[in-house]
């Protein structure tokens, strides 16, 4: 059995910032959507011990992968490794989806 959540997840100032799409069983995967305003960015991060999908919906944006900058935009699907270091700025309203696995199911967070 799956489990699906739809939650909003607000800022301080009270603004929605990221949807989680699923919640549940799965012990080793995160979806979410992400929601980001022209000039708004993420903020830099790792993957940690898993990997990232980033599918971009809509919007244009800049992705800082490990001090490089690649420019993305709808329909792209930016792909992270385990321990990468990334960003994500909105340069037009940006809209994606990612998907984050850990590589070892051994561990829990």
């Amino acid at each position: 059995m799956v489990y699906m959540i739809w939650d909003i997840e607000k800022e301080k100032n009270g603004k929605e910032k990221h949807t989680k799409l699923f919640a549940g069983r799965a012990i080793n995967l995160r979806v979410g959507k992400v929601y980001l305003k022209n000039g708004e960015e993420v903020g830099l991060h790792t993957t940690k011990d898993g990997e990232e999908v980033v599918v971009i919906l809509s919007g244009k944006g800049v992705a800082k992968v490990e001090n490089k900058e690649i420019s993305c935009s709808e329909g792209d699907i930016l792909y992270f490794g385990p321990y990468t270091e990334h960003n994500i700025k909105a340069e037009k309203y940006l809209r994606y989806i990612y998907i984050w696995s850990r590589l070892s199911s051994s561990k829990k967070e």
